[in-house]
């Protein structure tokens, strides 16, 4: 049963769920963990639509007092990762505390391919365009036979490695606890259901693109971001034709 009296998906709804499983669990980054630690909260953000919602989420967590990670596609059609105004608030979350990683997108791999070679590429074109070392990547919807390799790259965190996750049928009795709001709902458990007082490590995934400050179910949200991403589009039309006949302004 859903205890929360904020509404799902909000901003507050989200530092509810923050402080109610830190109470229970340190929050730590990837690279803050290894084989000897024993209890963790890991919190990932994976961005798969706005970097304005990413930024907006990066916010709430230093108000909230916490750094977590975040993941930025570099394949994506939903925003520009090269765009100067992307670039700075990625920067922004970065010097805010946060640790930035790459969110792997496989729509390219072919099966042919080295996989360990396509992340390292993508996480060098990451690095040079932020102009930051970038050490960790997530994976976009990975196939079950993805995570069954375990992929491990000397010097770089998959997060989804069995330092940090557990691939199995049975989430609620896994080694490592995992937790996602994928699809706007929550996947292997909603945190206001879990006891986490019997839960020692757990990974945490959020959206940021799911979450606003009102907090809308899933048609509303998206159409939310749609214009939000026309606004965005609008903006660069009217900053690119600022010399253009007046008609066109």
């Amino acid at each position: 049963m859903d205890n929360s009296t904020l509404k799902k998906f909000s901003y507050d709804n989200y530092s509810e769920i923050i402080n109610k499983i830190s109470g229970y669990l340190p929050i730590k980054s990837f690279n803050e963990i290894d084989k000897r630690t024993s209890r963790f909260l890991i919190v990932r953000h994976d961005v798969e639509f706005s970097v304005n919602r990413a930024y907006e989420m990066a916010l709430i967590e230093k108000n909230l007092g916490i750094c977590s990670n975040f993941f930025f596609q570099i394949r994506s059609n939903s925003y520009n990762l090269l765009s100067k105004k992307n670039i700075d608030m990625i920067l922004s979350i970065k010097e805010m505390g946060h640790e930035i990683g790459l969110h792997v997108h496989l729509a390219s791999f072919n099966e042919n391919d080295n996989i360990k070679e396509y992340i390292l590429n993508d996480i060098n074109v990451l690095s040079n365009i932020l102009g930051i070392n970038i050490n960790s990547f997530s994976f976009h919807r990975p196939t079950r036979k993805i995570l069954e390799q375990n992929i491990k790259i000397e010097g770089v965190i998959n997060t989804y490695q069995d330092l940090f996750f557990e691939l199995t049928d049975n989430f609620e009795n896994a080694r490592v606890r995992y937790i996602s709001d994928s699809n706007h709902q929550w996947k292997y458990g909603d945190p206001f259901s879990i006891k986490f007082k019997n839960i020692k490590k757990l990974q945490l995934l959020i959206h940021p693109d799911n979450w606003t400050k009102s907090g809308e179910n899933n048609i509303k949200n998206f159409k939310q971001l749609l214009v939000e991403k026309n606004q965005e589009v609008r903006d660069t039309f009217k900053e690119e034709c600022i010399t253009y006949p007046p008609e066109l302004n």
